[in-house]
């Protein structure tokens, strides 16, 4: 199955790591590239690495 979400921040990004490893085709959409300063999520403390690979 395909999924896409929408958002990488706070909520969107641990929803398609969990829905990709539950083995659904995860695409992830965001407004900002990754390790912006200008997501609302920002910060040392977020997961800046694009996962590419199945789980």
């Amino acid at each position: 199955m395909e999924l896409a979400a929408v958002g990488a921040a706070a909520w969107g990004l641990p929803a398609a790591a969990e829905a990709a490893r539950r083995g659904y085709c995860v695409t992830l959409f965001d407004r900002y590239g990754p390790a912006t300063v200008l997501g609302s999520s920002g910060g040392p403390s977020r997961m800046r690495t694009a996962v590419t690979a199945p789980w």
